[in-house]
């Protein structure tokens, strides 16, 4: 006898499965990843067609069966963030995804994970053209990668613990970063090894905070006034490097980000 249950999810993916089904993977708070069969989603007259879009959060009726759980009704929760409505947006949307699938547990629960993502889809969403895509989507990648227990260390070196602050004065000071070694490193250092400067590093150590930092606060006037979007791309650039190391995955959606950014510039 199947058993039937209810959970809350948003979802992250939706592929086509057999002639008429489509397989969804969802994020649960209350069991982490999931795989679940929306059968017949695919049929003009389906009542769970226009409910299967990606972002779209939803509570999921649903009934076990042999290996995957079958979707009995959907009532909607939340109506995806419009995303689609902005190719770049959208894009970021599916870069974050792909993080979450990497960071992502089955089978327990994943309520801070959910959450969070929940929170940076909105922010996506309400995004507004003259803000800087890459500056959210760093520091989403930054929370998402901190609430696993992923993030690089940014305050002190990852071999001598010394504490580091960026210098302002020596126009020509850089630190290291290096994603095997988790963060930031002295120079010189042999191996693979970014160099970044005062400025990067100031954004990197406030990334961390709830909101986004404003360069125009944190940083010293003259190079406030000099601020470009650049700076925000090569940090976004900086911390996707590191997360695709550690989580063995180069995201796909990162590549039409980069011909966004090829074609603006």
């Amino acid at each position: 006898m199947s058993r039937c249950y209810d959970v809350t999810g948003i979802i992250l993916k939706s592929l086509p499965l057999g002639e008429a089904d489509r397989l969804l993977t969802i994020l649960s708070p209350e069991r982490g990843l999931m795989r679940v069969v929306a059968p017949g989603a695919r049929q003009g007259k389906s009542p769970l067609r226009g409910r299967c879009e990606i972002f779209a959060t939803n509570q999921f009726h649903l009934s076990q069966g042999r290996s995957l759980a079958r979707i009995l009704h959907i009532d909607s929760l939340q109506s995806p963030p419009h995303l689609s409505q902005d190719v770049g947006k959208l894009a970021a949307g599916q870069y974050l995804v792909e993080v979450v699938l990497r960071l992502g547990s089955e089978n327990q629960a994943q309520t801070d994970l959910y959450n969070l993502l929940q929170e940076h889809l909105q922010r996506l969403a309400r995004l507004h053209p003259e803000q800087s895509l890459h500056a959210y989507l760093a520091q989403a990648l930054f929370h998402l990668l901190a609430l696993e227990g992923f993030a690089p260390q940014v305050h002190h070196c990852c071999v001598s613990q010394k504490p580091i602050t960026p210098d302002f004065i020596d126009s020509h000071w850089r630190i290291g970063f290096s994603a095997e070694q988790g963060g930031l490193i002295e120079l010189p250092v042999p191996g693979r090894v970014a160099k970044i400067n005062a400025l990067t590093l100031m954004l990197l150590q406030h990334l961390a905070e709830p909101t986004l930092p404003d360069p125009q606060q944190i940083l010293p006037p003259t190079l406030a006034r000099a601020f470009r979007d650049k700076y925000w791309i090569d940090l976004e650039h900086l911390l996707r490097d590191y997360a695709q190391h550690h989580l063995d995955h180069r995201f796909k959606a990162a590549a039409l980000l980069d011909t966004l950014v090829d074609l603006a510039f």
